[in-house]
């Protein structure tokens, strides 16, 4: 279950433990998860495995800051298109906190959803279900490869929202007024 440390990851596994499956959670903060796991545990006698990870992207957490277990020359989103050939995928949202991804709420309204994948059409349906979700719509950086500059943005975002000790922001694209641009 992924964001297995709270909110609707954490009620899920509940559930399920509480059924008698085997459960296992992840989420991005190590010691939130393991109390979690616990938590769950106590409250169900269900067996839960707690898995430290980020599943939307490559983030290494051994270190001082985050890190790119790809480099910069691939990308979670790349693989998995390489693995599955037939499958749509279109990266986005990995730079939006959970909170965040419906009926957004930022200062200044929301921007425009950064996304890049190989297929038009699939493309097309998220822009309509980021609308439907209260974003914009999208900028479109093109195709999948794209996606390793989407995740490459995630060790910055990490240390920007523990810096500030919260997790409600996302990248704005500044764009300069007519104004300013006819300054230029």
């Amino acid at each position: 279950v992924t964001g297995g440390s709270d909110g609707i990851g954490k009620a899920t596994a509940q559930i399920l433990a509480s059924e008698g499956a085997l459960v296992a959670i992840c989420a991005r903060t190590a010691d939130k998860l393991n109390d979690a796991a616990q938590e769950i545990r106590s409250q169900t006698g269900g067996r839960v495995l707690a898995i430290p990870t980020d599943v939307t992207n490559p983030l290494d957490f051994q270190g001082p800051t985050p890190r790119l277990f790809v480099g910069v020359t691939d990308s979670l989103a790349e693989r998995i298109q390489r693995l599955v050939p037939d499958a749509k995928v279109v990266k986005a949202f990995n730079t939006v906190p959970s909170a965040q991804r419906v009926d957004p709420k930022f200062s200044g309204g929301a921007p425009q959803m950064r996304i890049g994948g190989n297929d038009a059409a699939a493309k097309k349906k998220l822009i309509a279900i980021l609308k439907e979700f209260g974003w914009p719509g999208a900028l479109d950086l093109g195709g999948i490869e794209t996606a390793r500059w989407l995740e490459a943005h995630v060790p910055l975002w990490v240390l920007a929202g523990t810096a500030l000790g919260r997790w409600d922001d996302a990248f704005r694209w500044l764009w300069p007024t007519a104004f300013a641009v006819a300054q230029l």
